[in-house]
């Protein structure tokens, strides 16, 4: 693999990134009521991953990875509620129904995907398209969830940047959970 594929993915994202897009979203995240990250496939683990930042900076944070899950949330949301997509593409019968049923439903929905498609823009109101790593020509030996890693990174550095009492506790969120991994010398003497 050449690091240089790596290197054009990550600059074809960048490139693909609108700051408004992100301040949108910084603002949206700040002031909905639950913040509902859906993953399906390969992305789980990029989703896992904000939804944990997220979490350990005092939001409210509801993960969904299955199909019956994301379905039975729909009757519970609201036009307070953010739905975050993190998947390769919502053009799938598992995502596309419920994304334009929480539409319907005046829930506010960000995408954060490899694939375009007309519709997205209908149902979706904000996007973050992400390079394909079908782009580079190693492509079989890369993962598609680090550009989705790479967005969700740059969301969650502008949302700390935006707010300081955030900053504060991701960094109280930090020492906790360093404190919490130091063995002390009673495990030693053992």
């Amino acid at each position: 693999m050449n690091p240089n594929d790596y290197r054009q993915i990550v600059l074809s994202t960048s490139a693909l990134i609108e700051l408004e897009d992100v301040n949108k979203t910084v603002e949206l995240i700040k002031h909905k009521r639950i913040i509902h990250i859906v993953s399906l496939y390969n992305y789980r683990f990029a989703a896992e991953e904000f939804a944990h930042k997220l979490e350990t900076t005092g939001f409210h944070v509801k993960t969904h990875f299955d199909t019956i899950d994301i379905h039975l949330t729909i009757p519970n949301l609201t036009h307070d509620d953010l739905i975050i997509v993190m998947a390769p593409s919502l053009q799938t019968r598992d995502l596309f129904p419920f994304v334009t049923e929480a539409k319907g439903r005046n829930t506010t929905v960000i995408a954060i995907t490899s694939h375009d498609f007309n519709k997205l823009e209908d149902i979706t109101d904000i996007r973050f398209i992400t390079s394909d790593k079908n782009t580079a020509r190693n492509s079989l030996t890369m993962t598609n969830t680090l550009m989705a890693l790479f967005v969700s990174d740059i969301i969650y550095e502008s949302l700390l940047r935006s707010d300081k009492n955030l900053r504060q506790r991701r960094m109280n969120s930090d020492t906790i959970s360093s404190s919490n991994q130091v063995i002390n010398h009673y495990y030693y003497d053992i």
